[in-house]
């Protein structure tokens, strides 16, 4: 029997299965198979962007046009990757978006309308997708949630996020008191926030929490150089540090049950050390954390430290499609600082309280 009539004897939707498993990339297979035949775009049509790098002005713009075009039936993007960072050129660089430059050589003066153009693009994308999108890395440089657009649609199948700490903060000053009742990722299991909330909204991040993610399992918070609110915060809603009673600010509220496991990882190391004859803000951190990490509380996860800023980097285009397979290759779970029975007398016994810098 000839290849062809082979190809042609198998039901289509068993080809739809195939597909769907073998596009888990970039967006590059989805758009090779759609070339082959007639019947493999046919076949490949309903999956050919469930899984998509965007890297760049260029590439979200053009695949914000391709999403305003394309029906809603069509529109499966179940795992996403989004940055302004271009990316690198390369044999592999993303020949199946229209692209036409919208981002050459930018003046300094262009910034503001650059950032203008892909925060319409991004915001395009996200609406166009929040209905079948299950895992999302959201990585800017700059504050995409400053837009006349900017308010996150509801993603009820949304089972994975990494995005900067600013979400919640900009999202909800946004949203409708209508909308608040209406959980935003009613499914999210794992958070990573790349960034600490606006200080401002510290005190109310773990509030927010089960009306916005109600069924949140995993949350990874950004390792920094020295001590913060934020850490002091979590400390309280950990159990571990007691309510500090101040003027016009909320109590901070404990982390809800369904929460399993908090993830830290620190930053690097800074090259200076020397802080006023006593210890350094970043010895002090790793102080405060190992005290935690000691504390008992199966909850707390102390990651090993940045080693140096190339491991700290944004993911790659393949370590990213790696873990969309194996979250572990992102959140780096297979290490851990094991926790260790506290000392008798040391750092870790001095009071956090006013040493937050």
């Amino acid at each position: 029997m000839h290849n062809s009539t082979i190809v042609h004897c198998i039901p289509l939707e068993i080809w739809e299965i195939i597909f769907g498993n073998a596009c888990t990339d970039s967006g590059y297979t989805g758009h090779s198979l759609s070339q082959v035949s007639h019947l493999f775009r046919a076949a490949s049509e309903a999956v050919k962007y469930q899984s998509m790098v965007l890297q760049g002005p260029d590439h979200l713009v053009a695949f914000a046009s391709i999403i305003s075009r394309t029906p809603a039936h069509l529109r499966r993007v179940r795992h996403l990757y989004m940055t302004d960072e271009p990316r690198p050129k390369s044999r592999n660089t993303n020949r199946f978006l229209p692209i036409r430059s919208v981002a050459h050589k930018p003046r300094e003066t262009d910034t503001t309308k650059l950032e203008k153009v892909m925060g319409d693009a991004v915001w395009m994308i996200l609406e166009g997708v929040s209905f079948s999108i299950e895992i999302l890395r959201v990585d800017f440089s700059w504050n995409i949630y400053d837009h006349d657009k900017a308010i996150f649609p509801s993603c009820p199948r949304l089972g994975s996020l990494t995005s900067d700490g600013q979400l919640l903060s900009q999202n909800q000053s946004k949203r409708t008191i209508l909308d608040k009742h209406t959980p935003l990722f009613p499914q999210l299991r794992r958070w990573h926030l790349t960034t600490q909330p606006k200080q401002q909204f510290e005190g109310q991040f773990f509030s927010c929490l089960p009306d916005t993610a109600p069924n949140l399992t995993h949350l990874r918070v950004p390792g920094t150089w020295k001590p913060t609110k934020f850490l002091y915060d979590l400390r309280i809603a950990l159990g571990m540090a007691d309510q500090r009673s101040q003027p016009g600010q909320e109590p901070i509220t404990a982390l809800p049950s369904n929460v399993k496991r908090v993830y830290v990882k620190p930053s690097v190391k800074p090259q200076t050390l020397a802080w006023g004859g006593g210890p350094s803000p970043y010895s002090y951190l790793i102080a405060v954390l190992r005290k935690m990490n000691d504390h008992g509380d199966g909850r707390f996860v102390l990651l090993p430290s940045y080693q140096d800023n190339e491991e700290a980097r944004r993911p790659t285009v393949t370590e990213w499609i790696e873990s969309i397979r194996d979250e572990e290759v992102v959140w780096g779970l297979r290490s851990r600082v094991e926790p260790k029975l506290p000392s008798s007398r040391s750092i870790l016994q001095m009071p956090i309280v006013g040493r937050i810098l």
